[in-house]
């Protein structure tokens, strides 16, 4: 039993996740996205296969943040893919169809973006009223 505890690695891999993405982060926006973008998926694989705990162990999935970045440079078909898995991580995460639906704006998916705004709306019916994103979606939805 000794051995199998010693072996126990679970609370030293949210910190090496979050170094990871760190440096992630600092290699995409310094303009190495090759980079960048291998250690995210490399973060994100790592946090996916951790044992689900609640409160989870990692605070949000890697690849939401992944997608965070990439819609910052610009990289909207990137920023999508990440949303996408995101949502496959977290069904029905608010953030995650905020992102999706800005990345699908900035690919020219008006319609596929409005759609995916709709469930972010249903997503945070109850958010505060306060928050930017929910202050954005009210806007949208007045032009619209």
């Amino acid at each position: 039993m000794q051995k199998v505890l010693e072996s126990v690695t679970s609370s030293k891999e949210p910190l090496g996740i979050g170094a990871q993405e760190l440096e992630a982060t600092i290699a995409t926006r310094s303009g190495d996205k090759k980079k960048g973008y291998e250690l995210y998926r490399k973060a994100a694989d790592r946090e996916a296969a951790m044992l689900y705990t609640e409160p989870p162990s990692y605070p949000r999935p890697v690849v939401e943040g992944w997608g965070n970045v990439a819609l910052s440079m610009g990289d909207h078909k990137t920023a999508d893919k990440a949303y996408r898995e995101t949502l496959g991580r977290e069904p029905g995460s608010g953030r995650a169809y905020f992102g999706l639906a800005a990345a699908l704006d900035g690919e020219g998916k008006a319609g596929e973006a409005r759609d995916v705004r709709a469930k972010a709306a249903k997503a945070w019916a109850r958010a505060d009223s306060n928050l930017p994103q929910v202050q954005a979606l009210r806007t949208s939805t007045a032009a619209q």
